[in-house]
């Protein structure tokens, strides 16, 4: 990243130098904004690797992107202590929920559900939430709002792992682990880490 600065530093002494137009500085600043933000998050999006997201997200001064380390990490103390620092109270609700639904405090995650802003994240984890509580009428109406994908998804693997299908649920998740990338990718091996833990509690 300190490389792209260096070289934009040159650019402009050089463009500087030779009196370059305008049209071709302004062109060499919007390729260097494409190179930054795209380096900025790759990691989040595309990377395939575990550890190279990890490391992404324990690099990033962003608390919601440290939130998500220490959540993965399991400490879940220092992940608590980052949702002081987080500044949208939608993103702090989120995150609240994930926290508390590792904890497995799913009556305080539900108490949550209504100051979501309604959208698949809200239909999602009412689902989910619906599930936990044996409520498959509501669990239903809720996921039948939902378009995503790869959300539905998880729901179902949820589903396999209520009605005690953990093994089921874990080789659903090992299919579709190879496809997914970036923070999908993390969400996924996440969820199965919380299962392999549960099989090993039963």
């Amino acid at each position: 990243m300190i490389l792209l600065f260096i070289l934009l530093l040159l650019i402009s002494f050089a463009a500087g130098w030779f009196d370059l137009p305008a049209v071709y500085v302004g062109i060499i600043y919007i390729i260097f904004i494409c190179l930054f933000l795209y380096r900025a998050m790759y990691p989040f999006l595309f990377e395939k690797r575990v550890d190279k997201i990890l490391q992404a997200l324990n690099r990033a001064r962003n608390p919601q992107h440290q939130f998500l380390y220490y959540l993965f990490q399991d400490d879940l103390k220092k992940a608590e202590e980052q949702l002081q620092k987080i500044r949208s109270s939608q993103a702090v609700v989120v995150l609240q929920f994930l926290l508390l639904s590792q904890q497995e405090r799913f009556m305080e995650a539900r108490e949550l559900l209504p100051t979501l802003r309604k959208g698949k994240q809200k239909a999602y984890y009412s689902a989910a939430i619906a599930l936990e509580f044996d409520d498959y009428k509501l669990y239903e109406q809720n996921k039948q709002q939902i378009q995503d994908n790869l959300l539905l998804f998880f729901l179902e693997v949820e589903e396999l792992a209520k009605k005690g299908q953990v093994h089921a649920a874990i080789k659903k998740l090992d299919e579709i682990i190879p496809s997914l990338r970036g923070l999908r990718l993390l969400s996924a091996v996440q969820e199965k880490k919380a299962l392999k833990k549960k099989l090993y509690l039963q």
